[in-house]
This record gives structure tokens, sequence and C-alpha cells, in this order.
């Protein structure tokens, strides 16, 4: 993994909308069998949606998946705060590689973060068309009023940065209608409903999501 972490660094962004259909995908003994096909899983969403919970969740219950959050991958790069932007381009770069290692090894990657455009998107697909692995594109979603109070009740330093900032809780309107309009776009993507204090029936609906969604 380390290899690969170092190659990247060097050798380097609701309503009305509408994985792994692979019977033995959740019992957790596929892994290693012949003829089973590696799957990347994208959950996309809103602010406090449950995307992390929900990878961590697959993850759990998937041995040797691979659960990749963007946002943690960036926190690993010192200083980040002082170049966002460009510390959100090595993190992604930093995602793709270890996603293409992951999938190279015959296992499923997860991928949890906010996508307002679709260049990442675009490469995670490439990458696991190009490795003949399954890409899902799940998008997590909720009304806007609940997005906005989950995101409060979550707390922790990315609402206190959203109070600080010029629009306050504005940023998380923008944010979901951003997300929004990038599903309607992406036939590719899932919409699937993100329900408040129930992440079992979240995770539910994403599994039977999954086994609905087209091998891509």
């Amino acid at each position: 993994m380390l290899r690969v972490l170092l190659r990247a660094w060097i050798g380097l962004d609701w309503p009305g909308l509408a994985g792994i259909r692979r019977g033995s995908g959740r019992d957790g003994i596929r892994l290693g069998q012949a003829g089973i096909v590696a799957a990347l899983i994208v959950l996309n969403g809103p602010p406090a949606v449950g995307k992390s919970t929900i990878a961590r969740m697959y993850a759990d219950n998937h041995p040797l998946a691979l659960r990749i959050d963007i946002d943690d991958v960036r926190d690993w790069l010192g200083g980040w705060r002082q170049a966002p932007h460009a510390a959100g381009l090595r993190a992604r770069a930093l995602a793709t590689a270890l996603a293409r290692d992951h999938l190279q090894a015959g296992l499923d990657v997860v991928v949890a973060q906010l996508y307002g455009h679709a260049n990442h998107l675009d490469e995670l697909e490439v990458t696991a068309g190009e490795l003949g692995a399954n890409y899902h594109e799940i998008v997590l979603m909720s009304d806007l009023a609940s997005t906005r109070e989950r995101f409060k009740q979550r707390g922790g330093p990315r609402l206190q940065e959203a109070f600080e900032a010029p629009n306050g809780l504005d940023v998380i309107v923008d944010l979901h209608q951003r997300v929004e309009a990038l599903a309607r776009d992406r036939p590719q993507a899932t919409v699937v409903a993100s329900t408040a204090n129930d992440i079992d029936a979240t995770y539910a609906a994403v599994l039977s999501a999954l086994d609905h969604t087209p091998d891509a």
C-alpha cells in the first residue's frame, strides 16, 4: 500500500430522480473465489446523509473491502487548509491509486464523498472499467430541510466552519442542489433515500439498489 501511495505522490476534483448483482456478495465468504468480479461502489450525497456510515457498514460486512473517505484522505495531508483546492485534488488522486490497487487484487472498494462535479466520478468509472470491475454509483439524498437539520445535529468542525463562512448554512443549500443536479445528469447514478434516524433502513435500501443496478 505504501508503494501505491508513493507512486500517487510522484505521479500524479431528489424527487423525480431515479453493485453488486453477485448472489454471494454479502455472505462474507466470496473474496478470493474464482470468477467473482470486484466492485467499485461510490456513495455520493449532500452533507450528513450517512455516506461515511454506510461505507463503513458495507466494509464491515464485506471482509477485505476497502473503505475510502476522501475527506479522511485529505486530512492526511499536512497543512491542507492552507491550500484546500490543491489538497482536494491530491486526495482524489490518492483515492484513485488506492482504489486501483485494491481492485487489481480482486477486492471491493467503497468510496464516500460529496461530488458536485463529475470529473472524479468519471475517473473512478474509467478505472473500474480498465480493471474489469463492476462500477456502482449511489446517491444518498434527503429533502433539503432534513439535510440542514441533520447537518446541525451532527455538529463537529464542519458545522463550525459553516457558521463562520460568509453565507453560513446557505452553503448546505448550494451543496444539496449541486449533488441533486449532478444526479439528474448521470444515468448511471441510482438515487437512494437516506432515512433520518434509521441508518439500518438506509443501508438496506443501498444494498437493494446495488442488487437492482446493472453491472457497469
